[in-house]
């Protein structure tokens, strides 16, 4: 299946699962593209790179937050 092999578990802890949604969304947006809604393509393409970059920020300013009170 598209994406299953980017989850992995490692230490009780599930890994991949962005890397595995990022698959999916990248194949629905080329889809999008190959119909012609290229408005929508760019939509969703701006949306998903929102979220994917908001991610990253959150982590990292939740990372500095948590080693600050030890």
């Amino acid at each position: 299946f598209i994406g299953a092999g980017t989850i992995i578990a490692e230490q009780g802890k599930v890994v991949g699962i962005t890397t595995a949604s990022s698959l999916w969304v990248t194949a629905a947006i080329g889809l999008t593209v190959g119909i012609g809604e290229y408005v929508l393509a760019a939509i969703a393409t701006l949306f998903v790179f929102l979220i994917l970059t908001s991610k990253i920020i959150f982590k990292k300013l939740y990372d500095i937050s948590t080693n600050s009170g030890s």
